[in-house]
């Protein structure tokens, strides 16, 4: 699979001697697939969309410089779909390595991501939803 011009960029194969991790999320092994969405909007919006399916992420983390939603596939793996808090990579690089936050809470904050669609969908910027997130008041 590709994200991009690349003609791969992710390999995945089965093999049929495989056996299944007791605990996929706790074993060794791929824990998830990161994917991310170019704007805040679209983000939020497959979120909406996955929801109308009945697929809902098991967990969601503001890291800082990403907001992220974390599904399970069929099997166990983890899917996560995250935007770039910032909306500019070189601005959430320069946060991750040179804030404080980060240093001592590089894992992030919980959000309910029902509670974000809700506050943007009633017109709060990403980057007021952010702040909010920030502060758990989501």
């Amino acid at each position: 699979m590709s994200n991009d011009e690349a003609n791969h960029r992710i390999a995945l194969l089965a093999f049929p001697d495989l056996e299944v991790p007791v605990d996929k999320g706790h074993t060794a092994g791929l824990h998830h697939t990161a994917f991310e969405y170019p704007e805040f909007h679209s983000w939020i919006v497959n979120y909406k969309r996955l929801k109308r399916f009945g697929l809902e992420p098991f967990v969601c983390l503001d890291h800082g410089m990403t907001m992220s939603m974390y599904y399970q596939d069929p099997e166990g793996t983890g899917v996560k779909i995250q935007v770039d808090a910032f909306g500019d990579w070189s601005k959430s690089i320069s946060w991750m390595y040179f804030s404080s936050e980060f240093g001592e809470n590089p894992i992030g904050h919980h959000f309910d991501p029902q509670q974000i669609l809700e506050a943007y969908e009633s017109g709060m910027s990403q980057e007021e939803v952010h702040a909010r997130a920030r502060k758990r008041e989501f």
